[in-house]
Order: C-alpha cells, then sequence, then structure tokens
C-alpha cells in the first residue's frame, strides 16, 4: 500500500498480476465497503486493453473498456459487452 497524500492510497496486490477480473473485483468491493469510500481498480493488458472498474458502497458501479472488440474477443463464451461506462457516474 502507497500512502501518497491524504486523499489518495494507492494498493499494489501482488496476486492481480495474474488479471484476473474476479480478484479485482474482490478487492474492490471490500475496499469501498470498508472504507466507505469509492474505490478505482484497473488491469492493463499487454498494453492493448484497459479495464477500469468503479467500486461504491461494496458494490461495482461501473465499468470502462478501452477497447471491447479486443475484450469480447478476450471473453470468449462470456454474453460480449455491448456499451462502455455510464457518463453519470
Amino acid at each position: 500500500m502507497n500512502v501518497s497524500s491524504d486523499r489518495w492510497i494507492s494498493v499494489y496486490d501482488e496476486k492481480l498480476d495474474e488479471q484476473d477480473i474476479d480478484d479485482l473485483d474482490a478487492l474492490g468491493i471490500a475496499i469501498s465497503a470498508r472504507a466507505g469510500v469509492p474505490a478505482v481498480g484497473s488491469i492493463v493488458h499487454d498494453s492493448d486493453l484497459l479495464i477500469m472498474r468503479l467500486y461504491k458502497n461494496g458494490r461495482t458501479a461501473d465499468t470502462m473498456i478501452n477497447n471491447l472488440e479486443l475484450f469480447n474477443g478476450m471473453s470468449a463464451g462470456k454474453r460480449p459487452r455491448k456499451r462502455n461506462g455510464m457518463d453519470e457516474r
């Protein structure tokens, strides 16, 4: 954990090097629920794919993916995402 100011804390979990979105969700949900503040999680895959998630009150509030086509191709067998992020969140 890196505390760089009184407004932002960075958490680096070695397990997240595996790029498992379920692990990212578990950490983001736990932090937002226990600390009572929003949390942001991100995964970068091969410098081509960025996944960012916003967590609020122990829940996933929003997801932004920079390349839906690549993400959907890597998520074979899962329902493809059709939209990206919610501006109002």
